[in-house]
């Protein structure tokens, strides 16, 4: 998945081009169970942002229809990036 974004600068009133982009795969574990593993890339036209990179895992859970919690960590590959992120989701649809 590729994304194009038009960011304001950080230290001036300008604006840059920013490419966000991720592989992601998931597999069924059991039903209502998914986990998923991703890498994600975070590239910057501007010279004060730097790329970031992170090696990414989840998992889903659906123990009923419409309702899923989610979990996950993800893991910096470069500098700029976060040693660890981790965090919780809930979701419901209505």
């Amino acid at each position: 998945m590729g994304e194009f974004d038009y960011q304001k600068n950080p230290n001036d009133s300008g604006y840059h081009a920013n490419f966000p982009a991720l592989i992601n795969i998931s597999r069924p574990i059991v039903e209502g169970l998914t986990a998923y593993a991703e890498i994600f890339a975070n590239w910057s036209t501007h010279a004060e942002v730097r790329d970031i990179y992170t090696l990414d895992f989840a998992l889903a859970w659906s123990p009923k229809p419409n309702f899923q919690l989610d979990a996950g960590v993800n893991i910096g590959l470069a500098p700029s990036a976060p040693a660890f992120q981790l965090y919780l989701g809930i979701s419901q649809r209505f």
